[in-house]
């Protein structure tokens, strides 16, 4: 992901009566925004959506432009051991 999030003009949410939250869209604004981004391979584009840091009753919305880097995580495995080396 880049470090300067990509705000969603036109689209706004916030909390409505648990546990619903309200969106509500500006329709040329969105529009036109949503059209001048690139799909991922799968034909998506991904937002997310987080309660804003001054009022969390509303959200802010930007675009999740992250992708995996092809590494793979390293193994949370643990090592096997022998019941005999336990110190208990």
């Amino acid at each position: 992901m880049t470090n300067q999030r990509e705000f969603i003009k036109g689209l706004f949410a916030k909390k409505g009566a648990e546990p619903f939250t309200n969106l509500s869209i500006k329709k040329a604004d969105f529009l036109a925004q949503i059209e001048s981004l690139k799909e991922d391979e799968k034909g998506f584009i991904n937002l997310t959506m987080a309660p804003q840091k001054n009022d969390p009753a509303k959200y802010s919305v930007w675009v999740n432009d992250w992708k995996p880097t092809g590494k793979k995580p390293q193994s949370t495995k643990q090592e096997s051991y022998n019941e005999n080396d336990l110190p208990f």
